[in-house]
């Protein structure tokens, strides 16, 4: 598929699929994931990085572990922090959909 996208001047992506992300890298020119901080799966994106392609990343919940001492805060605020908090690493970034 992605060599008839390509063929058609398209972009090819892969999404939400990590067991594949070995055999497919090379030809996907990105990749969309859902809720890889959930389920603590975002090492499996890693060849994507490495390969200087994008990621697309999106989290739908949040854990709320980690409101104490910040309940001065509107509730979308401790939402964002929660999220921020849950980050795999420096240089990467995601959207927090409601």
């Amino acid at each position: 598929m992605a060599a008839e996208a390509h063929a058609h001047g398209l972009a090819y992506g892969l999404k939400n699929d990590l067991d594949e992300v070995p055999q497919l890298v090379a030809d996907a020119d990105f990749a969309i994931n859902e809720e890889c901080f959930q389920y603590n799966e975002c090492d499996g994106l890693q060849p994507f990085i490495d390969a200087g392609k994008a990621v697309f990343q999106v989290e739908y919940t949040v854990r709320r572990s980690r409101d104490e001492g910040r309940e001065h805060l509107s509730a979308g605020q401790r939402h964002e922090l929660r999220f921020a908090d849950q980050a795999p690493r420096p240089g990467t970034a995601a959207v927090l959909l409601p």
